[in-house]
């Protein structure tokens, strides 16, 4: 038998004729003394014995000759294949220092590999956030693992196009059952997320929820409509959102579903449901800003509101004529 010139892994996957099902298995081999080590199984069987002509998995013989890509099914193997892992395969991880291995979007560098192996991402989904953090829309969340040896640190770097996120994104790892902040950098213009670590687990990126509060009325002319308004919306560092948003007569909300609030606190984005004109069943959006003393003529406010079939049925965006938002 030769050996893999790297003594990269190999997925064994056999089908016994004696038990239904496939057992796929990967292991490890070392180039100098043909030893087979098992790094993952499911489920995990027996590694009876590694002679230099084949392998022996529980009852069932996978004997191989001319090489490692070559296979024949022993006596009670009904098919069987042998994959190589090498440097084509997505995910494979060689030995060296500073090993980059990139599985969109996620792209890792290893300070040193001391084997081979394979490294594989998994999403995770509906990741719960942390106290003071908020998931994205959609969340990111991933299970990293790798069959190759490595030591030192591993920065890991996440990219979140096309996830909305109420704040700038974090990069966070599970340990010891908590979530923990590794961000080490932030690239915006590319939406790129890094930290890093030492060992791997879940990873998610979560924005860190700015807690704040801001409320006032007034009034805000929009073309040749005028609105007389008054809101309060909050949200403390926990996550917890209250506030309302009233328009005159016409529309009246007590109950605001969600809120984010920028880095310096003047500004509020927040949504709910309510009342227009007595009908129920109306959402809105909407967005204030303290723009400095005195509030006319600085503050603005923007809103939305929609009826149950999401028609817009009112909005507005503009600097208040009347009023003050602090």
């Amino acid at each position: 038998m030769q050996p893999l010139a790297d003594g990269g892994a190999l997925l064994i996957s056999a089908t016994s004729a004696v038990a239904t099902g496939v057992v796929e298995n990967v292991y490890r081999l070392d180039a100098a003394s043909l030893a087979l080590s098992l790094t993952d199984a499911v489920p995990a069987p027996t590694l009876q014995t590694f002679p230099s002509v084949g392998v022996v998995l529980a009852d069932d013989a996978i004997l191989m000759t001319g090489g490692l890509e070559r296979e024949i099914g022993g006596p009670n193997v009904s098919s069987a294949r042998v994959t190589r892992y090498g440097a084509a395969q997505p995910g494979y991880t060689t030995t060296g220092s500073s090993i980059t291995v990139d599985v969109p979007p996620v792209s890792m560098t290893f300070s040193s590999v001391t084997f081979p192996g394979l490294t594989l991402v998994a999403s995770i989904p509906d990741p719960v956030a942390p106290s003071g953090f908020q998931v994205g829309d959609p969340s990111v969340s991933y299970g990293i693992t790798t069959t190759a040896s490595f030591s030192g640190e591993v920065t890991i770097c996440i990219g979140y196009a096309d996830v909305t996120f109420p704040g700038t994104p974090s990069f966070l790892h599970f340990e010891g059952g908590a979530w923990v902040d590794r961000t080490t950098s932030v690239d915006a213009a590319n939406q790129i997320v890094c930290g890093t670590v030492s060992n791997l687990s879940p990873f998610a990126l979560f924005a860190r929820v700015t807690a704040g509060g801001l409320k006032g009325g007034g009034q805000l002319i929009a073309g040749t409509k005028r609105f007389e308004f008054e809101l309060h919306v909050s949200r403390s560092e926990a996550g917890a959102v209250t506030g309302r948003l009233r328009l005159a007569s016409a529309f009246a909300s007590d109950a605001v579903t969600g809120a984010s609030f920028s880095a310096d606190g003047r500004t509020a984005t927040f949504n709910g449901i309510g009342v227009w004109n007595g009908a129920a069943g109306y959402t809105f959006e909407a967005t204030a800003t303290d723009g400095g003393e005195p509030g006319r003529g600085r503050d603005r406010l923007a809103f939305t509101i929609r009826d149950p079939n999401g028609s817009v049925v009112a909005s507005a965006d503009g600097t208040i004529n009347a009023g003050n938002i602090h």
